[in-house]
């Protein structure tokens, strides 16, 4: 059933009950990108190409609109903005409840933890997301774009950077003390510490006995990798305080039980939404959701990463 309409620029939108149909009144065919961008972001949270080739030609997006607050349309082969509107409240028919923040450090079974919730119907906000909005804020400490995406009612599951960073908890619960905060440990400190090593090499050799600066990096590194470190890993060496490789297990050791300690007696008055979680142990997701209140056929969390851990 049809709601409304308007004509802004070329285009003409017509709201549907869940949808928007968009006509084209230009006089040139156009290859364009429609984005979905959410909330106080600035990021498209899904984004779908179409070719307008004919005047009056019209177009429905198949986008949900969950968590996003306007939708844009660019041109494809230049990037240009062609259009921006603000997306009608009502499309988004999520009401955003109750998080749930894995806040074990990296490397602690996190991805296997949130890719058995995600089949429990769980949101995960995206991976480069994260790492494009809320990382490298974090790393300045500007906690804005963490607390958006915490807010946003597209996603109700978050694991690793900035959440798995030391102490982050804290700024987090502040925002959202009502959501369930989960610390993934491993069985033991030894396997974290193997697992952290094999999987971030720039830690191993290449660094022994030298300081990590970013001098270092440009020269050791082909400009692309250099340009990833920078932006993924560099602030969670910050993070952990791992300014070089001398005795670096003996650091990371220290990290992990720090971690822990402080992650414990922080929520020693909040146990009521506080879980420790072992991914590895049998019958832990079936413990897991008869804890959360919801129901699974699955005893154990799938093993997601193994040949990297």
């Amino acid at each position: 059933m049809e709601i409304s309409s308007e004509i802004l620029n070329i285009f003409k939108f017509e709201e549907l009950e869940e949808n928007y149909k968009i006509t084209y009144y230009g006089q040139e065919p156009t290859d364009v990108a429609i984005s979905a961008m959410l909330k106080c972001l600035d990021y498209p949270a899904q984004t779908i190409r179409f070719e307008f080739e004919l005047y009056g030609q019209w177009f429905i997006p198949s986008l949900d609109f969950t968590g996003c607050q306007t939708l844009e349309i660019r041109e494809r082969k230049t990037n240009k903005l062609l259009l921006t509107k603000v997306i009608n409240p009502r499309f988004s028919k999520k009401n955003k409840k109750q998080n749930i923040v894995c806040i074990g450090l990296n490397k602690t079974g996190t991805s296997s933890f949130t890719h058995s919730l995600q089949n429990l119907g769980y949101q995960l906000a995206k991976e480069d997301l994260v790492f494009q909005k809320c990382v490298q804020d974090v790393y300045h400490r500007d906690f804005n774009s963490t607390f958006s995406i915490l807010e946003n009612e597209r996603y109700n599951l978050y694991n690793d950077m900035p959440f798995s960073f030391p102490k982050i908890f804290k700024q987090i619960y502040k925002q959202r003390p009502h959501d369930v905060y989960v610390l993934t440990i491993r069985q033991s400190v030894e396997k974290w510490v193997k697992s952290v090593i094999n999987f971030y090499p720039i830690l191993q050799n290449e660094l022994r006995d030298r300081w990590v600066d970013k001098s270092f990096f440009h020269l050791l590194l082909p400009n692309e990798d250099y340009r990833f470190l920078l932006n993924n890993e560099t602030p969670l060496y910050d993070a952990w305080g791992i300014t070089d490789n001398r005795d670096l297990e003996t650091k990371l050791t220290n990290l992990y039980n720090k971690h822990y300690e402080d992650v414990v007696e922080f929520f020693s008055e909040n146990k009521s939404n506080f879980r420790i979680v072992d991914v590895s142990k049998k019958g832990e997701l079936k413990r897991f959701c008869n804890w959360l209140g919801i129901e699974t056929q699955n005893e154990d969390f799938d093993w997601v990463n193994k040949s990297q851990s």
